[in-house]
């Protein structure tokens, strides 16, 4: 996966920024239940699609990587060989 713009991380840490502030804003709005317990919050769908998201993407990731070592690997068996 190509490494994002400086331009594409700042729209998405504006858009995640501005996702965190609405949040807060709601939480402090709601007036306070009247039980003890406090209330549960629960997380948008979005918000948890955009982790799922990173997931997905953080395991291509080391996948990749993987691959780049075992190449690498392989690389220096044959060469350490050829040398001897």
């Amino acid at each position: 996966m190509p490494k994002q713009s400086r331009k594409g991380r700042m729209e998405y840490k504006a858009r995640h920024n501005l996702k965190v502030s609405a949040v807060k804003e709601a939480s402090q709005t709601q007036p306070l239940p009247a039980s003890s317990r406090p209330a549960v919050k629960v997380k948008s769908s979005t918000l948890m699609g955009e982790h799922l998201d990173r997931q997905r993407q953080a395991l291509t990731e080391w996948k990749r990587i993987a691959l780049i070592a075992a190449i690498l690997l392989v690389l220096l068996i044959i060469l350490s060989l050829f040398l001897r």
